[in-house]
């Protein structure tokens, strides 16, 4: 248990109480000793316990100021690993969200790949620890609008709830390494099914067409809403295009390669579709959303109008009551 200051003189170092006495110790008795001293004091006399003194106050500053610093590199009653700052481990939850979901992304895409290559069914242990770490994802982003809503934490909680982000998107990554020999183990397969290549070479031209499609709705966007609503998919297409030609060279060359290698160049190929399919959903989402607002906003509209006339008719009656208001005709 901690234990609190005693106070009085207790919490006095020994040499203050020296200090003090020496200060206010009475003079001798006899009266002619006492006219002596009043006579003949000098500053002399005061050296030495003011030197004391001051020596007292210099070794009870010190202690203070080292005591202060040791409790605030302190975890436990007997010390430990020094204890960060909300700011700084609110830095670290926000780091790990970002590298969280940067990693499941990615699992997502080479268990895809996978799945091209090699099946449907392929890595089931890598497919149940992607599974894991979307969960942890999620769960660390609700703690995270939950951090961000409208209402405050205290101190403690907001440390607790940070702390869980941190340590969940660290399990989902620590998860999904565990699990990468899965994939490891297809990527090194001896030669890649011909089943494989072709359906490969068909998905990429089918995201060819869906890329066309979708830089004429990302042109239609741009002529119906302002440059801020069609910001997020601005570049989309352009980047889509150049996943697309990256996966064009590599079924080529797994065409022409043997063995492992052209495994690897599959491999590579599907990652790139994945990403380029990932590209072209997000324009044809975001021409959804938009046109669902658009659908919204003469019902708000009218709703805004509705409240406004309301609020202008309470201000009125209110107005209405002032002294000296002449009354409605």
């Amino acid at each position: 248990m901690r234990r609190r200051p005693t106070r009085g003189f207790g919490t006095l170092p020994a040499g203050v109480l020296v200090a003090a006495w020496w200060l206010s110790r009475p003079a001798a008795a006899d009266g002619h000793a006492r006219q002596q001293d009043d006579i003949g004091t000098s500053g002399a006399d005061l050296v030495l316990p003011l030197a004391l003194l001051a020596a007292v106050v210099a070794v009870a500053a010190y202690t203070f100021l080292t005591r202060r610093r040791r409790a605030a590199t302190r975890t436990t009653p007997h010390g430990g690993v020094p204890v960060p700052e909300l700011a700084e481990l609110d830095g670290r939850a926000r780091a790990a969200l970002v590298s969280a979901d940067d990693a499941v992304r990615t699992g997502r895409e080479e268990l895809a790949a996978a799945a091209a290559v090699a099946g449907a069914g392929a890595a089931p242990s890598f497919a149940q620890a992607l599974h894991h770490a979307e969960g942890e994802l999620r769960a660390a982003f609700r703690l995270r609008l939950e951090l961000d809503d409208a209402r405050p934490e205290d101190e403690p909680a907001r440390r607790e709830m940070l702390e869980e982000v941190v340590a969940r998107c660290a399990d989902a990554e620590r998860r999904l390494a565990e699990a990468a020999g899965a994939l490891d183990a297809l990527r090194s397969a001896p030669e890649p099914a011909k089943e494989a290549l072709d359906a490969a070479e068909e998905r990429c031209r089918e995201l060819g067409g869906r890329l066309g499609t979708a830089e004429a709705a990302l042109t239609a966007l741009r002529g119906r809403y302002a440059p801020s609503a069609v910001a997020p998919v601005a570049t989309a297409p352009d980047r889509a295009e150049a996943r697309l030609r990256s996966a064009r060279d590599g079924l080529a060359r797994a065409r022409t390669a043997a063995g492992p290698e052209a495994v690897r160049q599959l491999w590579a190929a599907e990652a790139a579709l994945a990403q380029a399919e990932l590209l072209v959903d997000a324009v044809d989402r975001r021409a959804v959303e938009l046109a669902e607002a658009a659908g919204r906003l003469p019902g708000a509209l009218a709703e805004a109008e509705a409240d406004l006339a309301e609020a202008a008719k309470v201000l009125e009656d209110l107005a209405e009551g002032l002294p000296g208001r002449p009354p409605r005709v």
